[in-house]
């Protein structure tokens, strides 16, 4: 049974390959496409027709008689045959043993091509890259409005050119004939005006095929193919443009062909920054140098540099421009660029701008002596030496440091005073940039001479001259020595003949009430003064001062050993005094006698001033009675008297006290 189902099954799969290779056999047909030059044929003019074959199969055979109306139309030959063919044909390929049996004209109104395949090859050729089977062209005797429908395949009917083909297979598998259709169609019409192009290198390719126009094809029968491997943008110079152009109708590949010149008109481009600031220490070219040129060709192009001041005058070398700008905030630079095709860029200027970031220099010493005379006008600021390469007028700030470390910004005060000062500071530019801080000490150098000034006479009036300053008299200014030292000399005569010592001079005053002084002031530099001379004169308005010891005016005393009464005087030491008691010269003795009496003292010194003192007094009894009940006589003279009662009464006040405290005691003491 199994092997019963399985011959059935082979038998079934054999039939159904059989029926497959019939199928494919009679379904498959060759294509003869009949191409013509022109729709249209004027008169003298040729009418070439070319034949195609496509699609064909193990072809050995193939057959063509043209039937041709020889009023109208005349064969071209060449040596008596009358088609040609092309690189691409199918018969006749170089090297093979194709046989061409019949290429000629019969009976002037026939053409007949016959080709045979190789006979050492019992196969056909099969379709492939060759589909040229020949072509023919006539000479138009009368004009021909439309060569399509001239053209017949119905061979015996048409009086105009009538076709009729033939195709074999070898015999070895048959012989039989191919079947085939036939196309006519009118060979492709390509417009392609534009003779040459011209691009920029390195843009984008020029749009060929709009300039491109098929003309007897609609869209979908052709295919338009720029070959853009063989164009190379980016090389400059003359190249071709290769169209490939595909018929779908007649499956036939036309190349056209253009001269494309590529071209490098575009100049390069400059970019730089219009404006860069730089720091005054990167100045080289490196910084400077800093334009870079763009093209769409050359790969590199190096911008040349001029150089120029602020004020357009051009600097000769990059060096010279460097220093330059070593000094000047503002310069610029103009860029040029060419390329290799002789391009000029267009021109670049580049402002400079340098950012001052670098301190003043200063030039200066660690200790300077400076004269007093010099101090007035001299400015520490314009002293030390200062430069800066942007600032004309660099600053200096300041202090002066005095020996306790006091800071004060007036340095010269502390120089006035202690005749050195250590001045602390640093320099700066507009810019704010500074210098560390440096210190110069400055030592006052002394060589002024104090001022002296003392009026030539002087009147004192009243003075004490025991106590009294001779140098007030004088005015003494120094510029840096605020208490310069005054030397005094005493004269009592007015040729300065003979130096006295001040208590000579002062007792001299006194008694001639005039004096002599020369003064010369010194600084403590050792600088001294002119001697200055001056008179003094004493002018006393002053009287002597009367003092009376033991007795007292209005008082009463039983009696009065001595008198005393010391006279002193502002000037005179030794004042003229004189003493009356009740008129008469008082000699110093003791008064005893009881009465009242007048005393008067008389003091005149040796300018005449002259004092006076009145007392009146009294000596009286010694009795308690004496006194009268003048209290203060009998404190002033019973002083003792006095002090035994008051004892006696404190005594008796005792006792009574210390009886009544013990009598309260006792009566404490007993009940009740």
């Amino acid at each position: 049974m199994r092997k019963i189902i399985f011959s059935l099954l082979l038998i079934g799969f054999l039939l159904l390959i059989k029926r497959n290779l019939i199928v494919r056999a009679e379904s498959s047909s060759m294509i003869v496409n009949i191409i013509y030059n022109d729709k249209q044929i004027i008169k003298d003019e040729e009418l070439t027709l070319r034949f195609t074959l496509l699609n064909f199969h193990d072809l050995y055979q193939a057959d063509l008689v043209i039937k041709y109306d020889n009023k109208k139309l005349k064969p071209v030959e060449k040596n008596g045959e009358c088609f040609t063919f092309s690189e691409n044909r199918i018969f006749g390929q170089v090297g093979s043993d194709d046989v061409i049996a019949i290429n000629n004209v019969v009976d002037g109104k026939y053409c007949r091509l016959t080709y045979f395949k190789g006979k050492q090859i019992d196969t056909g050729y099969s379709g492939g890259l060759f589909s040229h089977f020949g072509s023919i062209s006539f000479i138009a005797l009368t004009e021909i409005e439309n060569v399509k429908e001239v053209i017949s395949l119905d061979f015996f009917e048409t009086d105009n050119l009538g076709f009729r083909f033939g195709f074999y297979r070898p015999y070895v598998i048959g012989g039989e004939a191919i079947p085939f259709t036939v196309n006519v169609v009118e060979e492709m019409k390509i417009a392609w005006p534009k003779e040459t192009y011209k691009m920029e290198v390195f843009d984008r390719l020029p749009s060929f095929l709009e300039d491109v126009q098929v003309v007897n094809r609609k869209s979908g029968e052709y295919n338009l193919q720029v070959l853009t491997q063989d164009i190379n943008p980016n090389k400059t110079g003359i190249q071709i443009v290769k169209l490939q152009v595909t018929d779908f109708l007649t499956e036939e590949v036309y190349f056209l062909a253009k001269p494309l010149e590529v071209i490098d008109s575009k100049p390069p481009e400059i970019l730089v920054e219009a404006k860069i600031t730089v720091f005054d220490y990167q100045l080289t070219g490196e910084k400077l140098l800093v334009a870079q040129a763009i093209d769409n060709f050359d790969a590199n192009i190096t911008p040349i540099p001029s150089f120029f001041q602020e004020d357009g005058v051009e600097i000769d070398s990059l060096e010279n421009f460097i220093a330059y700008l070593s000094h000047h905030p503002l310069g610029k630079i103009v860029f040029r660029a060419f390329d290799q095709s002789g391009n000029q860029a267009v021109d670049k200027e580049m402002l400079i701008e340098v950012i001052d970031k670098s301190p003043p220099v200063v030039n200066f010493v660690e200790e300077l002596n400076l004269e007093d005379y010099a101090l007035a006008n001299f400015d520490f600021k314009t002293w030390v030496e200062v430069t800066d390469a942007y600032d004309a007028n660099p600053n200096i700030a300041l202090i002066g440091i005095d020996k306790k470390g006091g800071q004060l910004e007036d340095y010269k005060a502390i120089l006035q005073e202690e005749k050195s000062v250590l001045v602390r500071f640093f320099a700066f530019d507009e810019h704010m940039n500074q210098t560390p801080s440096f210190d110069v000490r400055i030592v006052l150098v002394d060589t002024t001479a104090p001022t002296l000034q003392g009026e030539p006479l002087l009147e004192l009036i009243n003075p004490s001259l025991s106590i009294f300053n001779f140098q007030s008299s004088f005015a003494v200014a120094d510029a840096f020595d605020k208490s310069p030292k005054l030397t005094m000399k005493y004269y009592l005569d007015e040729n300065y003949s003979e130096e006295v010592t001040k208590e000579q001079f002062i007792a001299g005053l006194k008694a001639n009430l005039c004096g002599y002084l020369l003064c010369q002031a010194t600084d403590y530099s050792g600088n001294q003064s002119l001697i200055v001379q001056q008179k003094l004169t004493i002018k006393d308005t002053v009287a002597p001062k009367i003092t009376v010891d033991g007795v007292e005016d209005k008082k009463k005393y039983l009696k009065i050993d001595q008198i005393g009464f010391p006279v002193t005087d502002n000037l005179d030491d030794f004042p003229f005094v004189e003493v009356y008691l009740n008129g008469e010269e008082y000699d110093g003795s003791t008064l005893t006698e009881i009465k009242d009496y007048q005393l008067l003292i008389i003091a005149t010194d040796i300018s005449g001033n002259e004092s006076r003192v009145r007392l009146s007094f009294s000596i009286i009894e010694d009795t308690i009675i004496g006194c009268g009940g003048d209290v203060e006589c009998y404190v002033s003279n019973y002083r003792t008297v006095l002090w035994i009662a008051g004892g006696i009464l404190g005594l008796v006040a005792l006792i009574v006290l210390v009886r009544f405290w013990l009598q309260y005691r006792k009566r404490v003491k007993t009940p009740i």
